[in-house]
């Protein structure tokens, strides 16, 4: 659960990353 809640979060930041960019 610990790793699926780390990857949810690293493909959200990467998503929001896109955005700004």
């Amino acid at each position: 659960a610990l790793s699926k809640h780390a990857t949810e979060a690293m493909k959200e930041s990467r998503v929001l990353e896109f955005v700004n960019s």
